[in-house]
């Protein structure tokens, strides 16, 4: 229970940085992970938040898997092509060498990013 308590007051006390570089526009915090605020090597959580309009670019991973479980909105998902409709309760997993991306948002979708082994900026490999 308490570190379910701490995770909820990270989320609220923290900053969440704002991506909006190369096409970007979304809110994201790690809350797990190699550099979070719960330091894990092994794997990590992040909190994303897509507003109206946001997207995330087309890219790929060479090491790590993602699950991403949408917990709020709807939005459109494209995995090696395919198109896949997204809404609250979705769950997806992307393996290595997926080249994946969210369209842009017709309302805001809230998911969370779990990365196996932990997320590391040499492994998002823009498409």
């Amino acid at each position: 229970m308490l570190r379910y308590i701490r995770i909820m007051k990270l989320l609220k006390d923290k900053d969440i940085e704002s991506a909006n570089g190369a096409g970007e526009t979304f809110l994201l915090g790690e809350i797990i992970g190699k550099t979070a605020p719960i330091h894990k090597e092994d794997y990590s959580i992040a909190v994303t938040v897509l507003e109206k309009g946001g997207k995330v670019i087309p890219h790929y991973h060479k090491i790590s898997d993602e699950t991403y479980i949408f917990i709020e909105g709807s939005c459109v998902m494209k995995i090696n092509g395919e198109l896949i409709d997204i809404s609250k309760g979705t769950t997806i997993v992307i393996e290595p060498g997926d080249v994946h991306e969210i369209l842009p948002a017709e309302e805001k979708c809230v998911f969370y990013a779990i990365t196996i082994p932990a997320f590391i900026p040499e492994d998002f490999i823009a498409d």
